[in-house]
């Protein structure tokens, strides 16, 4: 994973976004570590722990996007060739 790619994510998105607490990865970590993805130091852990990121990730129109929703997909796609 591009540290670069990665902070531009975090940037639009937030750490709040884009980390997974849904995922085993997530369960794995301590309290520390939890803490520190869903802060200062989300990159770091992020680049350690790349399986944290929620996909789908997806760049529409210059916007990042991720998770899935339909409705917000329908909308995001609406008109593409």
């Amino acid at each position: 994973l591009p540290k670069g790619l990665l902070t531009d994510w975090l940037r639009e998105l937030g750490a709040e976004s884009l980390v997974n607490r849904r995922s085993t990865t997530w369960r794995e970590l301590d309290e520390t570590q939890r803490e520190k993805a869903m802060g200062s130091d989300a990159e770091s852990i992020l680049l350690q722990h790349p399986t944290l990121i929620k996909r789908p990730l997806v760049q529409v129109n210059g916007q990042w996007v991720n998770g899935f929703s339909a409705r917000q997909y329908e909308t995001l796609f609406a008109g593409a060739d």
